[in-house]
């Protein structure tokens, strides 16, 4: 079990920071990285609901908002994809 994964984080934000941090294990370097996640994690999440979507990216994007926990997100995602039917 890695560092991040102790520290509670989901296992998607798990991974991206023990592949960033595999190759040469640095503490500080891992903090650097924590420290950006959120910042990163809301501009990624700005931009999906910025853009227009096909129909499976639609669905993509909305199971990556229901893992992130973002519920209203999720439901006001659903409702777009069923008015564009």
């Amino acid at each position: 079990m890695s560092g991040s994964e102790r520290r509670g984080l989901d296992p998607a934000t798990a991974t991206i920071v023990n592949t960033l941090t595999a190759v040469d294990y640095d503490e500080k370097a891992e903090t650097m990285v924590m420290n950006q996640i959120p910042e990163t994690v809301a501009k990624v999440k700005l931009a999906l609901l910025a853009m227009q979507r096909n129909s499976w990216e639609q669905g993509v994007t909305m199971q990556a908002f229901l893992e992130q926990g973002d519920r209203d997100i999720v439901i006001a995602l659903a409702k777009e994809a069923a008015y564009r039917r």
